[in-house]
């Protein structure tokens, strides 16, 4: 058994750490593990998780524990430290001659076989396992083949698919696809996508950006069997940009998608707004919620059930 820690990122905390438990929760691992005030999570796993360290989106390292009778794993090799806080003190500086002396490595800053990564508030060190640099430049909507102006931040797109605890192979639905951002992320994880959207012209566009399985109808038909879901990760639409049918509001159309699919599916993620969500304090009274400011009149909002 191998244990594991992530170091996640200082902004959004919460949403930060909850976020990479639900990847250690969909890749198997146990023992997860973290202290209300660091910026840690650890897990015990069987397996590599190499291939996981790509999905968490606000996670700053990640890496395979390292105690001090493994050290001679790194004879002969080279290694840099990083220590998280950005201070070398003498937690790091002891840490670094113990792994030169022990383990038989040497200090190397240009290309070294190991990075090691030091969280000193925890005495906590590890070998880094490449998180992929993501240019989000470049996977931002406007860079789609079909852009539409209320496509979500494809890193919240990615975070909500995250927090779905969706696995390879389940089937993940999008009511309100629109332009298919959130399908995207999850497509890329080997998830199945189904998306629903009630202007033909937003499937088309969908379809564009490389999805498939795209309705054109109205949600709350439900053209598909949510039985045959595992997770619902969605967007509530709102603005001048988006359609809505007549008689329907964005509170409504939340309220709606919780009373209908609470009970049928164990796995939703929602983005609203704040104003709509309390409007509706009873329905999601068990619900996780993290609010991200977009502006001074504007907060959104995260709200999860999942039973995962």
């Amino acid at each position: 058994m191998q244990r594991y820690f992530g170091i996640i990122n200082q902004t959004n905390v919460h949403l930060a750490r909850d976020e990479l438990i639900s990847v250690f929760k969909t890749a198997g691992a146990r023992s997860i593990r973290w202290e209300p005030n660091e910026l840690v999570v650890t897990a015990e796993a069987t397996g590599e998780l190499n291939s996981i360290s790509r999905r968490a989106v606000f996670t700053k390292y990640f890496a395979k524990q390292l105690e001090e009778d493994q050290y001679i794993q790194l004879k002969g090799k080279t290694f840099s430290c990083i220590p998280y806080t950005g201070s070398k003190d003498f937690k790091f500086q002891k840490l670094v001659e113990k792994i030169k002396k022990n383990g038989q490595a040497r200090v190397c800053l240009n290309n070294p076989d190991f990075v090691i990564i030091f969280y000193p508030a925890l005495n906590l060190a590890g070998i880094q396992l490449n998180l992929p640099k993501i240019d989000w430049n470049k996977r931002t909507p406007a860079k789609r083949r079909f852009y539409h102006p209320s496509s979500l931040d494809p890193k919240y797109s990615r975070c909500m698919v995250n927090l779905a605890c969706a696995k390879i192979g389940e089937t993940l639905l999008d009511p309100f696809c629109g332009s298919g951002g959130i399908l995207i992320e999850a497509r890329d994880y080997g998830l199945r996508t189904i998306g629903i959207d009630i202007k033909e012209s937003m499937c088309k566009g969908a379809s564009l950006n490389g999805l498939t399985d795209l309705i054109c109808a109205n949600a709350f038909d439900f053209p598909v069997k949510l039985s045959c879901v595992q997770a619902i990760v969605t967007d509530i639409p709102y603005g001048k940009s988006t359609h809505i049918s007549n008689g329907w509001s964005p509170k409504r159309i939340l309220s709606e998608l919780i009373l209908r699919a609470g009970d049928s599916c164990k796995k939703i993620v929602i983005m609203c707004r704040l104003n709509e969500l309390e409007e509706l304090p009873e329905l999601t009274r068990n619900w996780r919620m993290y609010k991200i400011r977009r502006h001074k009149s504007l907060t959104r909002c995260i709200i999860c059930k999942t039973d995962a």
